[in-house]
């Protein structure tokens, strides 16, 4: 496993993992979904909720260097977009807390935080880091973001 996220209710548990990233009912501890993403080439390193817990956002990498940022939405239960950023992998991605905006931190080759219209998937803004990106984070009232690099 790589990352793990609460659903802001409680109720579900979204975890990143090697072949896919996975979505756990907490209080049965079934698996509800399995977010498939051709298992062995992409590894999922982190899955997150939208603050109203209604979309998921997963990212990763793979041996393709097929970087990827996936919207998933629950309650249609369908992948809505795919976002496509310069990175070779993508190490961790947080909604602002309005959930307007997705930041997407990257590994070694890129060195960069995108910020991303999250119901589009248009890139609003890079933002360079010193080096690789290792986590992303937003202030309680979203006009922060907070970066972590190795």
């Amino acid at each position: 496993m790589h990352s793990v996220d609460f659903s802001p209710d409680g109720s579900q548990l979204a975890v990143g993992s090697d072949d896919a990233a996975y979505l756990l009912d907490v209080g049965g501890g079934q698996v509800l979904y399995t977010l498939d993403r051709q298992p062995g080439e992409v590894v999922t390193t982190y899955a997150t909720f939208s603050p109203d817990g209604r979309l998921l956002a997963t990212c990763g990498g793979g041996t393709r260097d097929e970087p990827i940022i996936q919207l998933w939405d629950f309650d249609i239960g369908k992948l809505l977009l795919t976002f496509e950023g310069p990175y070779d992998y993508i190490n961790a991605i947080a909604f602002s807390p309005d959930g307007r905006i997705l930041a997407a931190g990257g590994g070694p080759q890129d060195n960069v935080v995108n910020l991303y219209e999250a119901d589009t998937g248009k890139l609003l803004k890079t933002l360079w880091h010193n080096r690789f990106v290792l986590s992303v984070s937003f202030n309680p009232i979203g006009n922060t973001l907070a970066s972590a690099g190795g």
